[in-house]
């Protein structure tokens, strides 16, 4: 598990916590209740409406709708040919008009920050990574050779999939047919991971500069 620093802020105040993370489910505990998910967005507990403004389901699930989350997440970075545990910082908004997410990264004495708010970590972390010197590198899985989108889409974070133990199989993707394919063949061995997580077995392949 992985621990990050965080402040969740909302009409009711301001709380500060700490996640909890395996790489692809969040866990935290606000104002006494325990709250899980995928996703920043998608953090189901208890529901106690005194205390937070919950989307509610059909099913009686309800998920955290409206605050925002100010996160300190640990990140590898390679340095030329040395690598080091960073602070990314994340200001997460999950409603309103400022909704998504803006990044700042210090490394040593070099600051880099988004140039705007995205909707995505996707999105924001290849902006991030396109304003860090060339030397600097993020080495993590959303820039790992083995990891992929589904094609039906994916939510704000954590909707990254980790093909690490059908590495050979996906090797040999060339379309979107071939990839849900694999998607359907290798299903128990596939799994979602955090754009921001890490593993020893990472090789990097970078987004297109069109991204």
């Amino acid at each position: 598990m992985r621990t990050f620093k965080t402040s969740f802020t909302d009409n009711s105040g301001t709380d500060h916590a700490e996640f909890l993370s395996d790489g692809s489910q969040l866990y935290i505990r606000l104002r006494g209740i325990n709250f899980e998910g995928d996703c920043f967005e998608s953090l189901e507990g208890l529901i106690d409406k005194e205390k937070f403004t919950y989307r509610v389901y059909k099913d009686g699930s309800a998920e955290l709708s409206e605050g925002r989350f100010l996160v300190e997440i640990p990140v590898l970075v390679q340095i030329n040919d040395k690598y080091r545990r960073n602070i990314l910082y994340a200001d997460v908004q999950l409603s309103g008009e400022n909704y998504g997410v803006f990044l700042k990264l210090e490394v040593y004495n070099y600051q880099s920050e988004n140039t705007k708010r995205f909707g995505f970590f996707e999105l924001t972390l290849q902006n991030l990574q396109k304003q860090l010197p060339k030397e600097v590198k993020l080495k993590t899985c959303l820039f790992c050779r083995f990891s992929e989108y589904n094609p039906f889409g994916n939510g704000m974070f954590g909707g990254l999939s980790c093909f690490k133990k059908v590495k050979e199989a996906y090797r040999n993707v060339q379309d979107k047919k071939t990839l849900l394919e694999l998607f359907e063949k290798h299903k128990a061995e596939i799994f979602n991971v955090q754009e921001t997580f890490d593993c020893e077995e990472h090789e990097f392949e970078y987004f297109s500069e069109q991204a």
